[in-house]
């Protein structure tokens, strides 16, 4: 089965908020076609929106990215 959508959170380096939403789009893409190559096999495809962007203490990046996902079966 696969989820109707998920939730989830990065923290990075980024420039300005335009830098911090496209590097996390690449991050969180990459992380979920490597984990279920859903995009790559054409399952499924992928449309991601930033809910919320805002500065983060220095000390959040320097913690192990986060690649976990909250996923959910209605939209």
């Amino acid at each position: 089965m696969q989820p109707a959508g998920f939730y989830c959170h990065r923290y990075l380096l980024a420039a300005d908020e335009d830098e911090a939403t496209v590097k996390a789009f690449r991050r969180v893409g990459d992380n979920l076609d490597r984990e279920f190559g859903w995009v790559s096999n054409g399952a499924a495809s992928l449309h991601l929106e930033a809910e919320e962007i805002s500065i983060a203490p220095i000390r959040k990046v320097l913690k192990p990215d986060n690649k976990g996902h909250t996923f959910y079966t209605d939209e």
